[in-house]
């Protein structure tokens, strides 16, 4: 089982918070993988339009409850970096890939880092349509 996802050609946007963002990452669902964002169930391929994913990494699943993709969101965080210049997003894939930290982990960690800036936006382009099951 895993999340059908449907690839769109939309041009809409959507503003959300940093603390959005950490309620979609936090936001779960399905089993958590390292070193790639997404696996692919039936060796679906996301170029074609339509795929199934099996398992995401935090930033993965984030985007999926998103319905956006981990690219786009990579993108749209570029502003936020920590004191020595890395970007959130590498250091959430840091935590994921190398520390092995759980996606309310990192959630919660990123909160208390982040906490004067979680009502700070950002918008994201939205490109797909995610049907969970």
């Amino acid at each position: 089982m895993g999340w059908k996802v449907k690839s769109t050609r939309s041009d809409e946007t959507r503003t959300l918070s940093l603390g959005e963002f950490f309620d979609a990452l936090e936001a779960n669902g399905l089993p958590q993988i390292y070193g790639t964002y997404w696996s692919y169930n039936n060796g679906g391929n996301r170029y074609i339009g339509e795929f199934e994913i099996g398992a995401a990494c935090a930033l993965g699943q984030a985007a999926l409850n998103l319905n956006t993709s981990y690219s786009n969101l990579e993108e749209a965080l570029g502003e936020f970096k920590n004191s020595k210049g890395k970007s959130l997003t590498d250091s959430i894939i840091d935590r994921n890939d190398q520390s092995r930290w759980g996606v309310k982990q990192i959630a919660k960690y990123y909160r208390t880092k982040y906490a004067n800036r979680l009502k700070e936006t950002f918008e994201i382009d939205i490109n797909y349509e995610v049907v969970k099951d």
